[in-house]
This record gives structure tokens, C-alpha cells and sequence, in this order.
């Protein structure tokens, strides 16, 4: 394959997932851009098909509401009523009016009831009625309250369309219910994207706000352990919500050596959105070390090629080769810089050298 099929096929892949990355979360989180958290598809769970009306009530009328469908009230139907409510409220439009309706509901539900709950909400927004994110949310969290195990099991049989923030809702209810079993489950090495949110959540809730425990339980899992790495997104949380305020940089500077590995890619997406020129700075500085990832800096690059391609692409190439990434971030700005000034472009590939990845670059293919 010639280096400008191979270059071509490239920058439609980290493009993709770089779109995929930014248009997902996260509400996440949103707490960044976890390598996983990075997919969005038809998401049940994450985002509404299209926004929805709220209804301006007084709070009398609003607390009418909520007390009609309290948990209290529904504890006291059988669950046979619970469930038809459930159906019902799945097919209103409104998503206050949804949310006031079946939240408490939801908060009633039994272990037996769960699944069959989760169905009918699936049912509806796989119909057009996308349900309310906080009835999403509820629904995760009280599933975690009695059925935590099981409701991670589910999450992971159809991970694309489930978020981290859907398995941290999950622990959340864990830990309100039985903190112990749930720290327990947590300490395991974790492999699945999913699952390593839930026990980053745990880990995170132990710490109980204290960034030096915290870094602890991160350097207490085993190597290799995604739990970890997802844990730092809450590390660099905590941290920059400390008394001074560190950038994402002095952050990363601070860390135990055995952390800085996980910590690279969480420092170059945070300094990317804070600031991009810190971010190229810091990138050119730490392109070498363990935790690199091209695939953040290739959000940075795409950012950057916007307003300027050909300063973008001149500086990207200067970036090191790094074994291991499968694609370079100067593919994303030369390729912009070939849609803006064709010409400039090939000029400027022609003085590179032959053992150059771009130097066979063709602006005409």
C-alpha cells in the first residue's frame, strides 16, 4: 500500500475517534476522555433523541407531583402496579413530567423487578420516546442497590451503548447498600472498560476526598489494571480542586513516578481544553515517556490544524516516531493543510526526506 493510502486510512481512523471521544461523554463527565469512554451509538442511556419540553410549575404543583409517585406510595403497590406505572410513565413525552412520575418508582423496585424494568424503558426509547437521563441514571443507581452484580453483568453484555458514568451509578448504589461487598468486588483487577469505571467509583468513595490515599489504592492495583487508569480522571479532579489550584501539568509534575504513566494521557486531554498552547508545549516535552498517546495528541492537532494547517503540520512533524502508536498526528494537520492550500502542501512534502512517513504523500490522490 502506497504511504498515502496508508496515511489516508489513518486520518479517517483517529478522526472518527477523536469525533467519537468528544461526542460522547461524556456528561460524563464528564471527567475527561476515557479510552473509554469513548464510543456513541444509538446509547439508550445517554442521550435524548431530541431535547423535551419541561413544564414550568410552582413548586406546589411540582411537589404534588412527586409525592403522587413517591417511593413511599410505591412500595405499597404490588409489582405488578409498579411495572404498569413504569410502562405508562415510559411513554410520556415530557422529561419533568417523566422524571416526577418514575423516579420514585424506580426507587421501589426489587431485585425480581429490575430486568423487567429495565425492558420497558428500552422498549420505549428503542420506539422514539428517548427517557429522561435522570430517570436513566435512578434506574442504574437503584439496580446497584439491590442487584449490583447483576446489573454490571448486564452493562457488559452491551457495552457501546453504556457510559461510565452508567457503572459509576451502579457502585454508587452498591456502596449505599453494602460498602463492604462492594469495596471487596472493587479490589480485583479489572478488564473491561465498564467495569473499571464502577471500581475506579469505589476506590474514589474510599479515599473519602484524600488525594495521597488515593494515589495509594491507584499504585495498589496490579499492573496493567484499567481500574487504574480510569481512577486517575478523579485524581486529577481532586487535585485541581485543591487549595491552589495546580494546572493539569504541575499536577502530572507532582505525581509518584509510579503514576505518571497512567496520568500521561489525562494531562495532554486536560491541558488540550484548557489550553492548547500549554498543551503543545508539554506534548513536545513528554512525547517520549510511558503512557504516550497519540491518539489525545491527535485531538490536540486536530484542534490546533483548524485555525492554522500549515504551522500545525510543520510543528506535528517535528513529533517523535513513537513504537507502539499506530498513527502519527501530523496525518491529521498535513491533511487539512492538502483541503486549504494544495499547492503549499506538496511543495513543503517535497523537501522532506525519502524515509519521511509523508514525503510520498500525493495531494492528488
Amino acid at each position: 500500500m502506497k504511504p498515502s493510502h496508508y496515511l489516508a486510512l489513518g486520518v479517517l481512523a483517529v478522526a472518527a475517534a477523536f469525533l467519537a471521544g468528544r461526542w460522547t461523554a461524556p456528561g460524563e463527565s464528564k471527567v475527561g476522555f476515557p479510552a473509554e469512554n469513548g464510543m456513541q451509538t444509538s446509547n439508550r442511556t445517554r442521550e435524548r433523541i431530541e431535547p423535551r419540553p419541561t413544564a414550568l410549575k410552582s413548586a406546589a404543583e411540582r411537589s404534588a407531583g412527586m409525592n403522587r409517585y413517591s417511593e413511599q406510595t410505591a412500595r405499597r403497590m404490588t409489582s405488578k402496579q409498579r411495572l404498569d406505572l413504569l410502562g405508562k410513565g415510559a411513554l410520556v413525552y415530557d422529561g419533568g413530567k417523566q422524571a416526577e412520575m418514575l423516579c420514585g418508582v424506580i426507587n421501589a423496585l426489587t431485585k425480581e423487578e429490575m430486568q423487567t424494568a429495565m425492558d420497558l424503558l428500552a422498549q420505549a426509547q428503542d420506539g422514539g420516546n428517548a427517557c429522561a437521563q435522570i430517570v436513566w441514571d435512578t434506574l442504574w443507581k437503584q439496580w446497584g442497590r439491590v442487584d449490583p452484580v447483576a446489573c454490571i453483568k448486564y452493562l457488559n453484555a452491551t457495552p457501546n451503548s453504556k457510559s461510565r458514568s452508567d457503572a459509576r451509578h451502579v457502585m454508587e448504589g452498591w456502596l449505599e447498600t453494602d460498602a463492604d461487598a462492594a469495596l471487596a468486588w472493587a479490589k480485583d483487577a479489572k478488564n473491561t472498560r465498564l467495569d473499571a469505571a464502577a471500581a475506579a467509583m469505589a476506590m474514589t468513595w474510599n479515599s473519602g476526598g484524600d488525594l495521597k490515599q488515593l494515589g495509594e489504592a491507584i499504585l495498589s492495583r496490579p499492573p496493567g489494571d484499567k481500574a487504574a487508569r480510569d481512577c486517575m480522571w478523579d485524581y486529577f479532579d481532586l487535585a485541581s480542586l485543591s487549595k491552589d489550584s495546580p494546572t493539569a501539568g504541575r499536577i502530572y509534575d507532582d505525581l509518584p513516578p509510579g503514576l505518571k504513566e497512567a496520568a500521561w494521557p489525562v494531562t495532554l486531554q486536560r491541558l488540550t481544553y484548557t489550553d492548547p498552547q500549554s498543551a503543545k508545549d508539554w506534548l513536545q516535552q513528554h512525547a517520549n515517556e510511558p503512557g504516550h498517546s497519540y491518539l489525545e495528541a491527535g485531538r490536540l492537532v486536530y484542534d490546533l490544524s483548524r485555525k492554522d494547517p500549515e504551522g500545525t503540520a510543520k510543528w506535528a512533524a517535528g513529533l517523535p516516531i513513537v513504537l507502539g502508536q499506530d498513527q502519527h498526528p501530523a496525518s491529521i494537520a498535513i491533511s487539512r493543510w492538502m483541503q486549504s492550500d494544495p499547492q503549499a502542501a506538496k511543495a513543503w512534502l517535497a523537501t522532506l526526506p525519502q524515509d519521511s512517513p509523508w514525503a510520498g504523500m500525493n495531494v492528488s490522490e
